[in-house]
């Protein structure tokens, strides 16, 4: 039995990572697609709203409904349940541009590079059940 992946796009809401945007996500998911036992949100921030909504729908995270974000912010961590998110090395993309910058500015002949930065799962208690 092959799940079906559902893409949900809030039609009257320009694409925003907020906590409002993941809130409304939940709203849509029991109106319109209530057999979706999983959801991966593009910010934690947007994670962490579908999580507080989904708790005040009585949808059990993460029996019910499986919830992962992206970003490893620290409100990842700080919400309960705690989110699975997807750590996308954000500190250490930004130390090689800061790097690459300050070459540039102290006028370094810069050669073309290629960057291999592979993004990690942090499994936390959205995902996985404790019982």
């Amino acid at each position: 039995n092959v799940p079906k992946r559902l893409d949900i796009s809030l039609k009257d809401n320009k694409f925003k990572e907020s906590y409002q945007w993941g809130a409304d996500i939940i709203s849509s998911i029991i109106a319109d697609h209530p057999e979706a036992d999983c959801l991966f949100c593009t910010s934690d921030i947007t994670a962490a709203g579908a999580l507080s909504a989904a708790q005040r729908h009585s949808i059990k995270v993460p029996n019910d409904l499986a919830i992962c974000g992206s970003g490893d912010l620290d409100i990842a961590a700080s919400t309960y349940p705690s989110l699975t998110t997807v750590d996308l090395s954000s500190r250490k993309m930004g130390s090689m541009a800061v790097n690459l910058i300050i070459d540039r500015l102290n006028q370094k002949k810069i050669k073309e590079k290629n960057f291999n930065i592979s993004p990690t799962l942090v499994v936390r208690e959205s995902t996985t059940s404790a019982e």
